[in-house]
């Protein structure tokens, strides 16, 4: 059903985040299929993607640590001063 939506709307980031977790809820890996990074390319706002991807990779540092430290750089870049809300 997931892809049905994305074949509609492609360019709905919800629609990456949730599929991102199924896929998660799987047991599978949803950055292997680059769900999270098209939800932050839609939406660079997205804390739930940033959360999300961050947990992964925090789950492997040796493997994904670089990966890591980029996209929580981006996050600073994004969110400068840890505020708490986009309004």
């Amino acid at each position: 059903m997931y892809q049905r939506a994305l074949d509609a709307n492609s360019g709905y980031d919800e629609i990456y985040f949730n599929r991102a977790t199924m896929y998660m809820q799987l047991g599978k890996n949803p950055r292997r299929s680059g769900i999270n990074q098209k939800t932050l390319a839609i939406n660079p706002l997205s804390r739930e993607a940033y959360n999300a991807l961050g947990g992964i990779y925090l789950k492997n540092i040796p493997k994904y640590g670089d990966d890591a430290a980029a996209l929580y750089r981006r996050a600073l870049d994004v969110f400068p001063g840890g505020q708490r809300s986009v309004e």
